[in-house]
């Protein structure tokens, strides 16, 4: 009873800027893109489906993207107007996932 009260005093002693934070395991993280991105693109189709990272630039028309063992890269084959272009991308630099409209 006590640990709680001492918890929720604390909690309450915070200030209101404070942010926290959730730890995600990359590889989870890495898991739930691919998943989103499936089912994205069974619904819009896989030209409208498309990422968007950290510095602003957005891989789309994607063919294929792979997650590599360790779940920290994932690997994407898109279509370019150059051909088929791949890239290597760690999962942290995503920003996005989201679809044209």
């Amino acid at each position: 009873m006590l640990i709680a009260a001492i918890l929720t005093f604390a909690a309450i002693d915070l200030p209101t800027d404070t942010k926290s934070h959730i730890m995600i395991d990359l590889k989870q993280r890495a898991t739930d893109y691919r998943e989103a991105f499936e089912l994205l693109k069974k619904e819009k189709g896989a030209a409208k489906v498309y990422f968007e990272l950290a510095e602003g630039t957005k891989i789309s028309n994607i063919i294929d993207m792979t997650l590599m063992s360790s779940g920290h890269l994932i690997l994407f084959k898109f279509n370019t107007q150059q051909g088929i272009k791949q890239q290597v991308v760690p999962v942290e630099q995503i920003a996005q996932l989201s679809y044209f409209p």
